[in-house]
């Protein structure tokens, strides 16, 4: 499930161990997917060390948010290339 008008911004964070911080911002026209939905809502959540669910980037700790990526662009070129190519070739395939 995409998340429109935000975009995912790393930013510097001198008093974070790594110097660094992911967050997420408002960006007209911008879209993300998160790695994680929660089953029934769909609502993007992200977990920290303490295995706790957070529905937002900024409830878990520094080194989990600047050090993997729970939400991002990748399902774009997927959706816009690989997607209907696939269901190009499955039509294909399901006329023989």
């Amino acid at each position: 499930m995409k998340i429109p008008n935000v975009a995912l911004k790393e930013i510097a964070a001198p008093k974070e161990p790594k110097g660094r911080d992911r967050i997420i911002v408002p960006a007209p026209g911008a879209v993300l997917w998160a790695r994680f939905y929660e089953l029934g809502t769909n609502r993007p959540i992200y977990v920290g060390r303490d295995s706790q669910v957070h529905y937002q980037l900024t409830e878990i700790e520094n080194e989990r948010r600047a050090g993997y990526l729970y939400a991002g662009t990748w399902p774009a070129e997927l959706l816009a290339k690989d997607c209907p190519a696939w269901r190009k070739r499955v039509g294909a395939a399901a006329k023989k």
